[in-house]
């Protein structure tokens, strides 16, 4: 299931007595690695507004209170319990409509936002098909997440340090060496090392995964769900 890639920045360095204080007092080699993962989700999360206005502000409100029975009924079908459904900070904003008469009784603008929990992903296209038929909903987003994310973060963890050992490995070879034991593994770059040996490379890593689907991306789409891990290691040389 996991995919790896290494970050071709491992770095090389045998410690000399006028070397800084802080580093290592042996011969080393500082190497990094990476680890990452596409999972497909297993739960849900669709947020919107359900928007009425009227001259009449119980008719506006008579609006948002259908809305609501009726994605009720949209969730009940689906097999999803209410209290899947948050519908909270209703809203009443007065305003009038910029031709109007003057004189004219001012217009009542009635917003609630909701939140939909859906834990089962077979029923997400059904219920976002739904939600998109029905009147007064605005301001669609969406988002994602699995729910063993914290096994999923454990095994990158574990995999990009193997990564980093198998790169590690392979720069002793080169020097006809064999690699001793880690004395400091770090999740994430280790701060200052590469500057302090003057070893500093440029990032030529495209970070993994695709930004956030903007306004016109297709809700009835379930995203992939893009984890990744870095470390840097330091281990001796035999």
């Amino acid at each position: 299931m996991l995919k790896q890639f290494t970050l071709a920045a491992a770095l090389l360095f045998v410690a000399s007595p006028s070397s800084a204080a802080d580093l290592p007092a042996y011969p080393f080699i500082h190497a990094s690695g990476k680890a990452f993962v596409h999972a497909m989700p297993d739960r849900g999360e669709i947020d919107f507004d359900i928007s009425a206005y009227d001259a009449d502000p119980a008719v506006a409100r008579g609006v948002l209170d259908t809305r609501a029975t009726e994605l009720h009924a949209v969730l009940a079908e689906h097999g999803h319990a209410d209290d899947k459904m948050d519908i909270h900070d209703v809203r009443r904003e007065m305003r009038k409509p910029a031709d109007a008469d003057p004189k004219a009784e001012p217009v009542y603008d009635f917003v609630c936002t909701v939140h939909v929990e859906v834990h089962d992903l077979t029923a997400w296209a059904p219920i976002m098909s739904a939600l998109l038929d029905m009147k007064n909903l605005t301001n669609f987003s969406t988002s994602f997440s699995v729910s063993d994310r914290d096994q999923i973060e454990l095994d990158l963890s574990i995999e990009a340090t193997k990564d980093a050992r198998r790169r590690a490995e392979a720069l002793a070879r080169g020097l006809g060496k064999q690699l001793g034991a880690a004395t400091a593994v770090s999740s994430g770059p280790l701060k200052n090392l590469s500057t302090a040996i003057g070893l500093q490379t440029a990032n030529f890593y495209t970070p993994v995964g695709k930004p956030p689907p903007g306004d016109g991306h297709d809700l009835l789409m379930i995203v992939t769900q893009n984890f990744q891990q870095d470390v840097d290691a330091v281990f001796k040389i035999k």
